[in-house]
C-alpha cells in the first residue's frame, strides 16, 4: 500500500523529464484542487520508424492539444479529444483506489481492458485531468517489428474496451470498421471481380493518407513512417478489434 498522498504511475519505457517533478510539486502546492495530472509525452524517435509512426498517430488523434501544447485541463465532456495514459500519470491515492474499484465492476476481462481510456474516464467523471508541457516525460518506443505486431494487436483489443460505448468519440467509426470488415470479405466471395476495385480504392486512400498527413504539418520523416506502416498496423489492429468483439459476443451469449 502506498505510504504518501500522491501516486505517480510510470511505465517501464518512460523516463520522467528533468524539472518535471519540481514543476508538479509547485503546482500542487499552489493549486491543491488540481489533483489529477497526465504527463505530456515526448517520444524519442531517432532511428526508430515505429516511434515515428506512433507519435504521428498521437499527434493526429489528439490534435486539439498537440497542435498547441499548453497548460490546460479537460473533463468527461471533451475526454476523447485529449491525450491520456497511465504511462506517466499522477493523482491522489484515494482517487486512484476509488476509480480502480469502479473499473473492476465495469469490465469482465481485466487483461483486455484499457486503463488509458476506461480507468481514466472513471477518474474524469469527478476530476478534471490536467496537462502541461512542463510536466513531461520521454517515451522510448519499441523498435522491432516483432514487438510492434503484438502491441498493435493488443491496442486493437483495448480500443474496443475503451470506445465501443455510446457517446464516445470513436463509437460510430468503430461500428463502421466492424461492419466493413464483414461486408468486404462477403462481397468478394460472392463477386470476386470486385476485389480489384477494393485494391484500387485502398491504394488511392493510402496515397492520399501521405498527402493529408503532410498537409497537417507532420514532419516528413514522421509522415513517411506513418504511411509505410499503416497497412501492417491496420491489419493487426482490426484483428485485435475482432478478438475483442468476439469475446463480447461470447459474454452476451452466456447471459
Amino acid at each position: 500500500m502506498a505510504k504518501f498522498q500522491y501516486i505517480l504511475l510510470i511505465d517501464s519505457k518512460v523516463h520522467i523529464d528533468i524539472d518535471s517533478l519540481n514543476y508538479i510539486t509547485d503546482k500542487i502546492l499552489i493549486y491543491p484542487d488540481k489533483k489529477v495530472w497526465n504527463g505530456h509525452v515526448n517520444v524519442y524517435k531517432r532511428g526508430n520508424i515505429i516511434a515515428r509512426f506512433m507519435d504521428t498517430v498521437t499527434n493526429i488523434g489528439w490534435r486539439r492539444y498537440f497542435s498547441n501544447p499548453r497548460d490546460c485541463d479537460y473533463g468527461l465532456e471533451d475526454f476523447d479529444f485529449y491525450p491520456k495514459g497511465t504511462g506517466c500519470f499522477l493523482t491522489t491515492k484515494s482517487i486512484l483506489l476509488s476509480a480502480m474499484k469502479e473499473f473492476k465492476l465495469q469490465t469482465n476481462d481485466i487483461r483486455n481492458s484499457s486503463d488509458d481510456t476506461l480507468l481514466i474516464r472513471i477518474i474524469a467523471k469527478k476530476n478534471n485531468i490536467n496537462l502541461s508541457p512542463n510536466f513531461s516525460c520521454t517515451y522510448f518506443a519499441r523498435n522491432k517489428i516483432r514487438q510492434f505486431i503484438p502491441h498493435t494487436y493488443n491496442r486493437g483489443k483495448f480500443f474496443v474496451d475503451g470506445f465501443l460505448k455510446p457517446g464516445t468519440r470513436f463509437y460510430r467509426p468503430l461500428q463502421v470498421v466492424i461492419l466493413l470488415s464483414i461486408f468486404i470479405p462477403i462481397s468478394i466471395i460472392i463477386y470476386p471481380v470486385i476485389f480489384l476495385y477494393y485494391v484500387t480504392v485502398l491504394l488511392v486512400i493510402w496515397i492520399l493518407e501521405l498527402l493529408i498527413t503532410l498537409l497537417l504539418g507532420i514532419d516528413f520523416k514522421d509522415a513517411l513512417s506513418f504511411w509505410l506502416l499503416t497497412p501492417l498496423f491496420s491489419l493487426f489492429y482490426i484483428l485485435g478489434i475482432w478478438y475483442a468483439v468476439i469475446n463480447i459476443f461470447k459474454e452476451w451469449i452466456k447471459k
